[in-house]
């Protein structure tokens, strides 16, 4: 059985496994579940277009550190309303953030970068002048 790390797998479609050659199906990859940690896609829709990918190619997905076989009808079910809660949460995570934005706006805070050049721009006219006369 081969090793995969997060430097082998490309990310976000798993384009590796294209090179596997037709002869060794059968073969499996595994990663350590000490080792670094792989995200197979960066949202529902890239998730299942890797997965459907992966199916397409005759590979198998097997998470051992929680214990999900996306090979069976039961364990798809189960990425899928993980899949569903994760982008929920970051749904969820963005508006607060859109929230908070709007509550510091219009409690007169000013949002962005500090305008520290513009701050200095008259003082650092000033210099300039005195140094070219």
């Amino acid at each position: 059985m081969g090793q995969c790390t997060a430097l082998s797998v490309a990310r976000p479609r798993l384009h590796l496994w294209r090179s596997v050659p037709p002869e060794s199906a059968g073969d499996g990859c595994a990663g350590s579940p000490d080792g670094p940690k792989i995200a197979l896609a960066e949202s529902l829709t890239d998730l299942l277009a890797t997965l459907q990918e992966l199916e397409h190619l005759g590979v198998g997905f097997v998470s051992l550190t929680e214990g999900l076989d996306l090979t069976t009808p039961a364990g798809r079910a189960v990425a899928g309303l993980l899949a569903d809660f994760a982008e929920f949460e970051g749904e969820i995570l963005r508006e607060r953030v859109r929230a908070g934005l709007a509550h510091a706006r219009q409690n007169g805070k000013r949002l962005g970068r500090p305008v520290t050049a513009a701050l200095h721009a008259d003082r650092v006219q000033k210099r300039y002048r005195r140094v070219v006369r």
